[in-house]
C-alpha cells in the first residue's frame, strides 16, 4: 500500500457518516484479497452501501515498491540500507556510512518533537474519521539506528559518528523520547568495547566527532 488520500477519505466519511479504520499501514504488502480498511457507520449498527465503499477503496493507491510520498519509515529504511550496505566487508567504506548518518540525524532531529504513532484523522467539525496505523517514535529510532550499531560497532569512525547522533538527538529531544536514545548509547557501549578491545582504538571511539574521525571538538549547538 503506498498512499491514501486522506482529505478525500476524510470528506466521504463526513459526507456519508462514516467511519474508516485502516488495518494496514502505509508500506505494508497487501496481496490479493487482503482486508486494507474497515467502514462503518458512526454510531454502529447497519451496513455500508457497496459504492461508497467502492470510493473509499479508490482513495487507496498501490504499487510494486514503496515510495517515501507517506512513508517516512521508509525513507529511514533506505538510509540504514546504505549504511549497512557500506559496512559489509565487501564493500568497506565507512564514510558513505558516516554520510548515511548525517542524512539519519536530521530526520531524527525534525522526528523528535513530532506526534508519531497511531492517528485520527478529523473532519471540521472535530469528529473522528479516519484511523490508520503508524510508526511511532521508538520504531523510527528502531529502524534508523539499530543496525548500523550493530555493523558498525567495530569501526571507529563510525562509533564517533554515532556517538555525535546520539548526543545532539538526545539533547534535541523531549524528556519522553530520551530512553529510547540511551538504550543505543548504552547498546553502542557494549558493542564497541567489545569490539574495540585494544586501548588506543577504545580510546578513540569514544569521542564524538560529527565527521566520524578528523572532525572538531564535540558541539553544544542544538536545532532552532
Amino acid at each position: 500500500m503506498l498512499s491514501v488520500d486522506e482529505p478525500r477519505l476524510v470528506r466521504l466519511a463526513a459526507r456519508h457518516g462514516l467511519r474508516i479504520r485502516f488495518v494496514r499501514a502505509i508500506g505494508d504488502f497487501a496481496g490479493a484479497g487482503a482486508t486494507i480498511a474497515f467502514v462503518e457507520p458512526v454510531g454502529g449498527g447497519g451496513s455500508v452501501d457497496v459504492r461508497r465503499a467502492a470510493r473509499v477503496a479508490a482513495c487507496v493507491r498501490y504499487g510494486p515498491s514503496r515510495t517515501v510520498e507517506q512513508d517516512a519509515a521508509y525513507g529511514f529504511r533506505l538510509l540504514a540500507d546504505i549504511a549497512i550496505r557500506a559496512l559489509s566487508p565487501a564493500v568497506n567504506d565507512p564514510t558513505t556510512a558516516v554520510q548515511a548518518l548525517d542524512q539519519i540525524e536530521d530526520a531524527l532531529l525534525r522526528l523528535s518533537r513530532r506526534s508519531l504513532g497511531d492517528a485520527w484523522l478529523l473532519d471540521g467539525s472535530g469528529t473522528p474519521r479516519v484511523s490508520y496505523p503508524a510508526p511511532g517514535w521508538a520504531d523510527f529510532v528502531s529502524l534508523a539506528l539499530d543496525e548500523t550499531l550493530l555493523y558498525g560497532s567495530s569501526n571507529p569512525q563510525v562509533v564517533r559518528r554515532l556517538r555525535a547522533l546520539l548526543e545532539h538527538v538526545t539533547a534535541a529531544a523531549p524528556q519522553s523520547r530520551r530512553p529510547e536514545l540511551a538504550r543505543r548509547t548504552a547498546a553502542l557501549d557494549r558493542l564497541s568495547a567489545t569490539a574495540l578491545s585494544d586501548p588506543l582504538l577504545s580510546a578513540v571511539a569514544d569521542v564524538p566527532d560529527h565527521q566520524g574521525l578528523g572532525g572538531s571538538a564535540p558541539r553544544g549547538d542544538s536545532p532552532g
